[in-house]
């Protein structure tokens, strides 16, 4: 089964708003708040958060994660859509780096950054529910893997 267009997965996951520039550095801004407060995320330099960032927002290909009722997000999710080389590469390289015009680029659903502050158990329930969404437009297949941390092997 051929694939809905990409754009109409992505707006199932994260509905499209008029945005403007101001409106994305603001979304950045957010994104910047949330690595800030999470522990393993913190010491990052602002040009790596940038790198892999930037991308999700200008193609709106990220997710706030909020609990009903919050001021803040309490986790996030960007994703991309890699052709299958670049699918090759984030599968096996130990430090993948995704250039930005990879972002979309092909038909493989990959989850480029995931960020979840306290009960993780939360955001996987929510992510869970997108992701049935998603297999009821016909992407079956989601890749994650688990980033690697210095120290980790």
């Amino acid at each position: 089964m051929a694939l809905p267009v990409i754009s109409s997965i992505n707006a199932a996951i994260h509905p499209l708003t008029d945005k403007f520039k101001d409106t994305n550095q603001q979304q950045i801004g957010v994104l910047l708040e949330l690595c800030a407060r999470a522990p393993l995320r913190s010491r990052i330099d602002i040009g790596s958060f940038l790198h892999w960032v930037k991308p999700a927002v200008f193609h709106h290909q990220y997710l706030l994660l909020w609990q009903e009722g919050d001021v803040s997000p309490y986790g996030y999710i960007s994703w991309a859509w890699v052709n299958n080389t670049t699918l090759i590469r984030y599968l096996n390289d130990e430090r993948f780096i995704l250039h930005p015009s990879e972002w979309n680029e092909g038909e493989n659903f990959i989850v480029v950054d995931f960020c979840c502050l306290g009960d993780m158990r939360r955001c996987f329930r929510y992510l869970l529910e997108k992701r049935n969404a998603l297999k009821n437009m016909g992407l079956n297949t989601v890749y994650y893997r688990r980033p690697f941390h210095e120290g980790t092997g």
